[in-house]
């Protein structure tokens, strides 16, 4: 099942823009990475979200754009199997943590209103 891509609130004609603008602007190499703020002042927009859901269509289009935390921090395409590697560990860690807090949700949840029913899967 593939996951559906959350468009950001911007024209068709907009989006396809700020597409191309990311694609010429981001280089290859973690080292290289370039900040959401940073991508976001040069798109002239204020919203990082719009830019992160920008990024989030173009990998779902095939662009091979990771993130990192570490520094440099920001979006790059990568380059090498050892960043791509890498980038999936990091989301593999995130899907792990994203479990956690699930469950422990639905703990805390379970205490709350007692009913003894679990909650609906989605």
């Amino acid at each position: 099942m593939t996951a559906k891509v959350a468009k950001p609130k911007v024209s068709s004609e907009d989006r396809m823009r700020f597409k191309i603008a990311i694609l010429r602007l981001l280089e290859h190499g973690h080292e290289r990475a370039m900040t959401v703020g940073e991508l976001a002042e040069c798109l002239g927009l204020r919203d990082h979200r719009k830019v992160r859901l920008i990024i989030r269509e173009l990998t779902a289009d095939g662009a091979p754009i990771a993130s990192s935390v570490g520094e440099p921090p920001g979006y790059f395409f990568i380059r090498s199997r050892e960043e791509a590697e890498a980038y999936h560990n990091i989301l593999t860690a995130r899907i792990h943590e994203v479990a956690e807090r699930q469950r422990d949700f639905d703990k805390a949840a379970e205490r709350l209103l007692g009913d003894g029913q679990q909650l609906a899967l989605v």
